[in-house]
């Protein structure tokens, strides 16, 4: 730019840069050229050795989940390793082939045994209806429910990097309840809105359910939530099995309800 006629102000506002900057490397061009423009850092050598960085992703990926914290105390005791930033151990983390995601809730108190057990009372049930499942004369529903918070669906939008985006909410704690079943053999997912989920509600779904399909018999295997085993569903399942008793068509401690 100077053999353009720019003065050194001009330059070194073009540049973004002070006069200093531009007259001390100015300096070094006349001095050594090009080759004096290269940048001479090489960069810090790594801490860890390539055989015990090997190692120590191998110990990483016989854990099933381990905590920064718990790497950071390995390296030191086993290495004498301690990195300044975080970033070093999450390359760690990720060569390893891990991913930080949220854990979920698991029932300590589940009995395996049991589990099983019913799951296979459920196959056998399966296996002695497999004709009418087959034909559509009975129906068997996976069904559940869900409850999504409105801070939970507008949490994630696009926009842009850097800035801290914000959605005007009244009430985050807002909800929306849905009603779903998948039929186990058709593969086929149904999914109803209500307001709550309750008594009233697992009723409507499943008049709802029976209005779609009227000529098929329906087998609902769902979890023990109250809704599910309270005295008003009791009362409305005798009746709409035509008096038959309650015990004689909810099996699993309520977890399978059949003949609806």
């Amino acid at each position: 730019m100077s053999l353009l006629g720019f003065v050194r102000a001009e330059v070194a506002l073009a540049c973004c840069v002070s006069v200093q900057f531009v007259d001390k490397w100015k300096a070094i061009y006349l001095a050594s050229g090009v080759e004096g423009l290269k940048l001479a850092y090489k960069g810090s050598p790594g801490y860890l050795k390539p055989r015990e960085r090997e190692a120590v992703i191998n110990w990483i990926q016989e854990k099933k989940t381990i905590t920064m914290e718990e790497l950071k105390g390995y390296l030191k005791e086993e290495y004498d390793v301690f990195y300044s930033s975080n970033t070093s151990y999450t390359k760690l983390l990720e060569e390893a082939n891990l991913s930080y995601k949220k854990t979920h809730k698991e029932n300590s108190a589940k009995d395996e045994v049991k589990v099983e057990a019913k799951k296979k009372e459920i196959k056998d049930l399966i296996d002695k209806e497999r004709e009418q499942i087959e034909s559509g004369e009975v129906m068997y529903w996976m069904q559940d429910e869900s409850h999504q918070l409105w801070g939970d669906i507008c949490a994630y939008v696009w926009s842009k990097k850097g800035e801290r985006t914000s959605i005007k909410m009244s009430n985050y704690r807002t909800s929306q309840t849905w009603y779903g079943a998948v039929n186990i053999y058709t593969g086929e997912f149904i999914l109803d809105r209500a307001k709550k989920a309750d008594t009233k509600y697992t009723i409507d779904f499943i008049n709802w359910l029976i209005y779609r399909y009227k000529e098929a018999r329906h087998v609902i295997i769902w979890d023990g939530a109250s809704y599910h085993r309270s005295e008003g569903l009791r009362t409305y399942l005798e009746k709409l099995n035509g008096g038959l008793p309650y015990q004689n068509y909810v099996r699993y401690k309520n977890k399978l309800s059949s003949n609806i």
